[in-house]
């Protein structure tokens, strides 16, 4: 099975590419809420950054022997690649955004940051 890049995601046009972008944005706002309320109850940022990733990933694996006809054919090496290029495409849209000085999403120092002070402000007040 060869999972579609995302160069390949963003050629998608149509109704598909809307529903892919709709999903894009659920899929982080869900993201954020879920983060927000880690900060909530303390969770150490960087454990529950990676702990995100492994959930996603498994969801991944779920949707993808859902939806293949041959289940048995998918490997690691399917989901290597997919993790791969995902994970350059990542590393050059920080790249970006640090050198435009703008920085968004879940774990960014940014983000962090506000997640501690929110919880430092929040302490304070109780």
């Amino acid at each position: 099975m060869r999972f579609p890049t995302a160069r390949d995601c963003l050629r998608i046009r149509g109704a598909e590419r809307d529903i892919l972008h709709d999903f894009d944005r659920r899929l982080r706002e869900a993201i954020l809420r879920t983060g927000l309320e880690a900060s909530n109850r303390d969770v150490d940022d960087n454990e529950f950054g990676k702990a995100c990733v492994t959930v996603m990933m498994t969801v991944a694996a779920d949707l993808a022997l859902a939806s293949s006809e041959s289940p048995a054919e998918i490997d690691a090496g399917h989901f290597a690649n997919a993790a791969t290029d995902a994970l350059a495409w990542a590393g050059s849209r920080l790249a970006g955004r640090q050198k435009s000085g703008k920085s968004r999403g879940l774990l960014t120092p940014q983000s962090l940051i506000f997640r501690r002070a929110f919880r430092k402000s929040k302490d304070r007040l109780q």
